[in-house]
């Protein structure tokens, strides 16, 4: 639920670990609206919705605008999660790791998501069915690292 979602993403803020939003979906203010009405745009470094795009996913160019939008250059050692709920979402994640210095991990939230991680052979670990669990499975990777830096 929408109380898992914003678990997760208070985790990765309060680690400052930078995130993006792509929607193909929600596009002419609309995703922006959202954001503001659920108080979410502050979770956001880089926004990218339809309207930002020339070409939508399965290209990998939303991608790459929204990690820009975060760190330019991407570095040979940045790692980017990107969790989609469709399957174009991984096809541009894996289309984007190819473009890029740094690895690009997809995650599949949901079945649609998932069937791509399955039919390309990445590990089932990929596969988010809700989001707190999700969060309870990285917290110790997010402790980890906060204390790394």
């Amino acid at each position: 639920g929408f109380e898992g979602v914003t678990l997760f993403m208070r985790l990765f803020r309060d680690a400052d670990i930078p995130m993006g939003i792509v929607s193909n979906g929600l596009g002419k203010g609309y995703g922006h609206d959202i954001l503001m009405k659920f108080n979410l745009s502050e979770f956001f470094k880089a926004q990218i919705f339809r309207e930002d795009i020339l070409r939508s996913k399965p290209h990998p160019d939303p991608l790459l605008r929204a990690l820009r939008a975060i760190k330019d250059p991407i570095g040979a050692d940045d790692v980017i999660w990107y969790i989609g709920d469709r399957h174009k979402d991984v096809i541009a994640a894996i289309a984007a790791n190819e473009q890029l210095p740094g690895l690009v991990v997809p995650f599949a939230y949901g079945l649609k998501a998932a069937v791509a991680i399955l039919e390309k052979g990445l590990p089932p670990e990929q596969i988010i069915m809700n989001y707190t669990d999700f969060a309870t499975r990285i917290y110790p990777v997010i402790m980890a690292l906060s204390r790394a830096s």
